[in-house]
């Protein structure tokens, strides 16, 4: 009599037991069934905000729905599990970030958002500097009154200095350029971009790009010659002769 108690007491127990983790495992089906209930139609996207540079911390954020659980992967070997991160990449380079969505690494569902990023090195005074002095150029001039808007009919070199002002402001050929503050400060491109007026006429337009990794320097001159301005969705239309100066130390 005594182990027979005994029995039922021990399966009295291992029922208990079972039941326990029956209801756990229904629960948290039924929370993975909510999550992807929450799922809608949207196309989900990515937001990023914050200057792209190395070092700086960049503001994440989704319109995915907070009942959703989501994972960020930076591509940079760091992850998280907040709904609106912030991160800093510690490196040069383009990024893709991505959000798994209730854990679908493989992106079955196709909702898995995702942002490419370029991260570069921030705005340095100190580089534009070495854009100073004696160069040289190859000079090509096309004309854009030919049939094929790409024909090149002049081919020389020449040699001018460029003469570093500050670090905003260049002369090139006795023409004073300003810096644009886009490209001094999106990080988009390894590149300081200069021109003369602002803002940017499509007629005609003095400009100058340094991009700093390569130390390579483009300078396009062309002084208004006539032309079409551009009208609504049409494009314009620039005529005469565009001078690019190509420098490379």
């Amino acid at each position: 009599m005594q182990n027979s108690m005994n029995s039922k007491s021990y399966f009295k127990g291992i029922s208990y037991y079972v039941v326990v983790a029956t209801f756990i495992f229904i629960c948290a089906c039924r929370k993975d069934v909510a999550n992807s209930n929450c799922l809608d139609g949207s196309n989900y996207k990515i937001t990023c905000t914050g200057n792209r540079f190395v070092g700086d911390s960049l503001y994440f954020s989704s319109n995915i729905p907070t009942c959703v659980k989501t994972q960020w992967i930076f591509r940079d070997g760091a992850s998280s599990y907040d709904a609106a991160p912030k991160h800093v990449f510690s490196s040069v380079g383009s990024y893709m970030v991505i959000i798994i969505i209730n854990g679908d690494s493989a992106n079955l569902n196709g909702k898995n958002p995702y942002l490419i990023i370029q991260i570069n090195t921030p705005y340095n005074p100190a580089q534009i500097n070495t854009m100073a002095g004696l160069r040289f150029w190859n000079v090509y001039q096309d004309s854009l009154t030919l049939v094929s808007e790409q024909d090149t009919f002049k081919q020389y070199k020449d040699t001018f200095a460029v003469n570093v002002l500050n670090d905003s402001t260049i002369v090139v050929k006795s023409d004073t350029l300003k810096i644009e503050d886009g490209f001094k400060t999106n990080g988009v491109a390894d590149a300081y971009v200069f021109s003369l007026g602002s803002p940017f006429d499509p007629l005609s337009w003095k400009i100058l790009s340094y991009y700093y990794k390569q130390d390579s320097v483009v300078y396009s001159s062309h002084p208004y010659q006539g032309g079409i301005p551009p009208q609504g969705k049409y494009p314009g239309r620039t005529l005469g002769i565009t001078t690019n100066y190509c420098s490379h130390k």
